[in-house]
């Protein structure tokens, strides 16, 4: 028996070809003119059986706010997840996170160096970060977001917490010379403003509120 040669892909299609055009197929009909004439004689539906189901804005509205509320005490059960939620929930320019436990450090002065004007103090900064302060505060610190004449706060008391402070893009620095006492943080329009005190939240609260 002779072997059989293996043809080429453009020879088969060739061959298909040569043998489609010599075997007979019957003529296509106008299936569009058929379907037109089926749709003028089919029977108009009344306008009054027709039912449409419309979901009416409000009760879209409706059902996702009680999604988002769900959701929401689900998460503040969790207190990773209560966590997560101060992390990214923060006043313009300060980040507040938890941890387990915070350095001793011993008792100094603030050290805030010499006073200075904004420009000058613009010029030393190579960059501009949304999160240039950072709060750390240990388990037995009481955090609680707040607000101060209607504009977003926080309120840090019980006990010190730890102020982490960013000196380039990449890097931060801790500030260990002390640690922060009770500490009322707010914003103000494009401008946070930080009360640190050993006074209650309601006095510091009081002292916020009549700011000019």
């Amino acid at each position: 028996m002779a072997e059989l040669r293996q043809v080429s892909d453009s020879e088969l299609e060739a061959s298909l070809r040569d043998a489609g055009s010599r075997y007979p197929y019957p003529p296509t009909p106008n299936l569009a003119h058929a379907v037109r004439a089926r749709i003028v004689l089919a029977p108009a539906v009344p306008a009054t059986s027709r039912r449409v189901n419309v979901v009416r804005p409000w009760r879209l509205a409706l059902v996702a706010g009680l999604v988002l509320v769900f959701l929401a005490g689900a998460a503040l059960l969790n207190r990773g997840t209560r966590d997560a939620i101060a992390h990214f929930f923060h006043v313009r320019g300060v980040v507040v996170t938890k941890a387990s436990a915070l350095p001793s450090v011993s008792v100094s002065s603030l050290n805030l160096g010499q006073p200075t004007s904004l420009e000058r103090a613009q010029s030393l900064v190579s960059f501009i970060s949304p999160e240039l302060f950072l709060k750390v505060a240990g388990p037995d610190t009481h955090v609680e977001e707040t607000s101060v004449n209607g504009d977003p706060a926080w309120w840090l008391a019980g006990h010190p917490h730890v102020i982490i402070v960013q000196t380039t893009p990449e890097d931060y620095r801790e500030e260990r010379l002390r640690l922060a006492a009770n500490t009322l943080v707010w914003e103000d329009e494009s401008v946070t403003l930080r009360i640190e005190s050993g006074l209650s939240k309601s006095d510091a609260m009081d002292i916020a509120t009549h700011m000019p």
